[in-house]
């Protein structure tokens, strides 16, 4: 059922934006893990230049789905359950810019926003220690976005009463 006057491109590009994010920091994540693990400096430098790559990807994905919902906050598109719910009409402008963490997947946000800019000065400054290190923060990313996606991994107890 389509509704007049909903506005779904905005919808439609955060959730690729979301997937593409989930799948270029699993990609970084284990490139930068076989980095780590490399016996040989060349095999080393190749897996390193993939997992920056991805996770170049995963920074861009990251700003995306930031800019993307703060345009739906600021915009007031309340068919978003995000918006109706963590915004109104008479916030001020540095209230609407709040709304962002003020729910959980809004807070996810926030922290997946400061792993990247704090990977990319990483990639840029960490040296030797690029691929151990941007390995867990690349990690993160996964598991935040996991959550903001709403996958559930069972664990413990859990996943003995699946089998």
């Amino acid at each position: 059922m389509d509704y007049i006057g909903e506005h779904l491109l905005p919808g439609q590009l955060g959730h690729f934006f979301i997937v593409l994010s989930l799948v270029a920091s699993l990609v970084a994540t284990i490139t930068y893990f076989l980095a780590a693990q490399s016996k040989t400096e060349a095999d080393a430098i190749s897996w390193k230049k993939l997992a920056r790559y991805a996770f170049i990807l995963e920074v861009i994905s990251v700003f995306a789905i930031f800019g993307i919902l703060f345009y739906i906050i600021h915009n007031h598109l309340f068919e978003y359950h995000y918006a109706w719910k963590h915004s109104s009409r008479s916030l001020e402008f540095k209230y609407l810019l709040a709304c962002f963490w003020e729910g959980q997947e809004g807070s996810f946000m926030l922290w997946m926003f400061w792993h990247v800019v704090l990977g990319f000065i990483l990639i840029r400054y960490s040296g030797k220690l690029e691929g151990p290190v941007m390995f867990t923060i690349a990690l993160a990313e996964t598991i935040l976005m996991s959550m903001l996606l709403g996958i559930h991994i069972p664990w413990g107890e859990e996943a003995i009463k699946i089998g």
